[in-house]
């Protein structure tokens, strides 16, 4: 199978299609002051035969040439999660509106980190979600764009423009429902490094649990991966019996636990509650139905793109923050 070559087309191929200079073709299609002598029939003109041979502008050319890149890079943790999946929506949908593009990046390891090649395109600036408080300061000491950072972790760690996402708010309702149901045998789902102080699901489990003085009971899987939620329910109720109710660390643990105990027969929930984390929208249509904590996903992507915007027309601002908070949502699964 040969391999076929397209040819990029370029301003001089549209002013030989055209029968005009290059310099008028430039003139026309980059805009400035230099196009106001060009008269309207040869702008017509040219017009038509960069539509007719499908001309697209060389945007990295463009923005050396003008320093105005028209890009905002995306730097995120997991670029395969459907719960990051949906800030990429909200931010393209955002950046469309603002005749923006977006290039996507993905972080450099399952702990965080900075895509390698953020580097190596022009950007008029960067969205950066849940990249780490390392990475982050990273990016702040390598880029001279404006970063905004969108973050579940701690605000305070983070520098420059923020918009935070309280999981703490929402944790604490969950626990608080399921105590206040009655429930004691209550279990946390999540994987090895999501056992910390520093996230705010484990951190007010712990708490909670030890306030109403109930052990804790960790179900602790090796990665965050429906198969690992899966296979370590089973393990875990089959060697300690089944808790009463479950905390997932996230909606896709969630589900795949909730196979787990329909295949060890036991029924959602009278005999096993569960709780998810990220509300994605198949929690509504799952059955049942998975009750969850909500995080302000679309109104954190329209603030941070607000902030972007903010700093880019007057780099001068003091920072800008802002938390917002999770909620509880309750369905059929508690």
């Amino acid at each position: 199978m040969s391999n076929v070559t397209v040819k990029r087309v370029t301003q001089k191929d549209v002013a030989a299609l055209a029968g005009v200079s290059q310099v008028a073709v430039s003139a026309v299609l980059c805009g400035g002051s230099s196009s106001s002598h060009i008269s309207e029939p040869l702008r017509q003109r040219i017009i038509e035969a960069a539509a007719k041979m499908n001309y697209q502008p060389n945007q990295s050319a463009r923005a050396l040439r003008t320093g105005v890149a028209r890009s905002i890079a995306v730097n995120m943790l997991y670029i395969n999660d459907p719960f990051y999946g949906q800030f990429l929506d909200h931010l393209a949908r955002a950046a469309r509106q603002g005749n923006y593009n977006i290039t996507v990046h993905g972080a450099s390891g399952p702990a965080g980190g900075v895509g390698k090649n953020l580097f190596q395109t022009p950007q008029d600036g960067i969205i950066s979600v849940d990249s780490g408080v390392p990475e982050v300061g990273e990016l702040h000491d390598n880029m001279q764009v404006p970063i905004v950072n969108i973050t579940t972790q701690l605000v305070g760690e983070v520098r420059g423009d923020v918009v935070g996402i309280d999981l703490r708010s929402g944790a604490e309702q969950r626990m608080r429902y399921l105590l206040e149901s009655g429930r004691k045998r209550i279990a946390i789902l999540t994987d090895s490094g999501g056992i910390s102080e520093l996230d705010p699901r484990y951190a007010t489990y712990r708490d909670a649990m030890s306030e109403a003085g109930l052990p804790p009971q960790v179900i602790e899987i090796p990665r965050v991966h429906a198969g690992d939620s899966y296979a370590g329910t089973r393990e875990f109720i089959e060697r300690n019996g089944a808790p009463e109710a479950i905390l997932a660390r996230n909606d896709v643990l969630a589900f795949a636990a909730c196979r787990a105990l329909h295949d060890l027969g036991l029924a959602i929930p009278e005999d096993v509650a569960i709780i998810g984390c990220d509300d994605l929208e198949i929690c509504q249509y799952a059955y049942p139905r998975l009750s969850s904590m909500r995080l302000p996903v679309q109104e954190a992507c329209l603030q941070a793109w607000r902030f972007m915007v903010n700093r880019l027309n007057e780099p001068g601002l003091a920072p800008q923050r802002i938390v917002l908070p999770s909620e509880l949502v309750l369905r059929e699964s508690c």
